[in-house]
């Protein structure tokens, strides 16, 4: 999955320029991601949009999109929405992460375009999983390791990798695939202890950085 990040102020209703310096509620933009078919994609809802359900992702994706995930704490387990049944219809509010599968033999590109929310702001569970996005005003966190030390108190950090279409996955004080990342990234990370409203407000200073490829 490619991602690519573009962030930019509406100015004057003429024009839009890359954003600096600019106050968060004027910030917009979009988000690329580039989705793999027959494959699972880890993608996220970075901006506010029109986008509040599950089944308005899914259809704002569009394609072959057959099912969208995301990791459920009151359960410890994935809630699942299937694409035609019209069950589990969860919301997806700005910072979501989501895990899609893409069916058939077509890749999309989804832009997930909107303004730039206040904050991403996270109720990590301790031990169990915590599906998160990395916020878009941590352009700092370049490796995994960073934002597991970060967060603090976490055991391991994955994401799903189209390479080899499985979790790729990193655990804290194993000095071996300590992967990039970049702001927008969907991640599943197993966090030890409790860490209630784990919070990245927006800055006044975003700094544009694409995403590297992993496929």
């Amino acid at each position: 999955m490619k991602k690519l990040l573009i962030l930019a102020i509406l100015i004057a209703s003429v024009t839009v320029i890359f954003a600096l310096d600019s106050e968060p509620s004027e910030v917009v933009g979009y988000v690329k991601y580039e989705l793999i078919a027959n494959d699972f994609n880890m993608i996220a809802v970075p901006m506010n949009s029109d986008i509040t359900t599950v089944s308005e992702l899914a259809t704002a994706i569009g394609g072959d999109v057959e099912s969208l995930a995301k990791w459920d704490n009151s359960i410890s387990n994935w809630s699942q929405f299937t694409v035609g049944v019209d069950v589990n219809d969860f919301e997806v509010p700005a910072g979501t992460s989501v895990l899609v599968y893409l069916a058939g033999t077509e890749n999309i590109d989804f832009y997930c375009a909107g303004d730039l929310p206040s904050q991403a702001n996270y109720d990590i569970v301790g031990n169990d999983f915590n599906q998160i996005m990395v916020p878009l005003n941590r352009s700092e966190l370049i490796n995994v390791s960073d934002i597991a030390e970060a967060i603090g108190n976490i055991e391991s950090i994955a994401t799903w990798d189209n390479d080899i279409s499985n979790w790729s996955q990193f655990t804290v004080g194993v000095d071996v695939n300590d992967f990039e990342i970049s702001i927008g990234d969907g991640l599943l990370i197993y966090a030890t202890t409790d860490n209630t409203g784990w919070n990245a407000p927006a800055s006044k200073n975003v700094t544009r950085r694409s995403a590297r490829a992993r496929k």
